[in-house]
């Protein structure tokens, strides 16, 4: 593939995810007052709810895991690395991957 592709496609993914993180996804209707919580008002509301573990679960695996995970595959297109140590830093990334659910478990236990 072509390097200003993949930084393309890098650059829209982290607009998403910029998007999914700060949007919202839940609106709650009580009464006449309408709330809404994106990603990010919902860690902050589960902290100041003295919810600070799950707070730092969500923040962990839905803000900073998914960063970093942009961060080290333009590290990985960046440096020139081997077709085989490529493939290996790939392979880790793609199993640390199935991880970047867990956010969404703790949450639906909650609900």
């Amino acid at each position: 593939m072509d390097a200003s592709l993949i930084l393309s496609l890098m650059l829209v993914a982290s607009g998403a995810l910029a998007l999914g993180l700060t949007l919202p996804v839940v609106y709650l209707r009580r009464g006449l007052s309408r709330d809404t919580y994106s990603v990010l008002t919902g860690i902050v509301d589960l902290a100041e709810g003295d919810n600070v573990l799950l707070a730092l679960i969500v923040l962990v695996f839905s803000v900073v895991f998914p960063i970093a995970k942009l961060a080290a595959l333009l590290v990985i297109l960046l440096l020139r690395l081997s077709e085989a140590q490529r493939a290996g830093a790939i392979r880790v990334l793609s199993l640390l991957g199935r991880w970047s659910m867990l956010d969404v478990f703790v949450v639906v236990i909650l609900v």
